[in-house]
């Protein structure tokens, strides 16, 4: 998967990292927008889940977004500080 310009832009803005990422695509719950982007969320109840029964480290990755276009492009990244449901909001 590649990251454009931008994502690249926005990860080092916001300080996210690759590893929170590679977490929220792989853990994360898929929601698909109209437009064809893919929105992956680790939302606090995942997060605390996959600890739990797993043993999965990833809280400190609690409230990542990772938004990938239609052509497999991460286009932006970003903590959502308190985890609303502005699933369609892409800057």
């Amino acid at each position: 998967m590649l990251l454009t310009l931008h994502a690249l832009s926005r990860m080092k803005q916001r300080g996210v990292t690759k590893e929170a990422i590679i977490s929220t695509i792989l853990y994360g719950f898929e929601k698909n927008s109209k437009d064809g982007r893919h929105i992956y969320n680790l939302t606090k109840s995942l997060v605390k889940k996959l600890f739990k029964k797993e043993r999965i480290d990833i809280l400190k990755y609690e409230g990542m977004r990772v938004v990938i276009d239609e052509n497999d492009q991460i286009i932006t990244a970003y903590k959502c500080i308190n985890n609303r449901k502005d699933w369609y909001y892409v800057d």
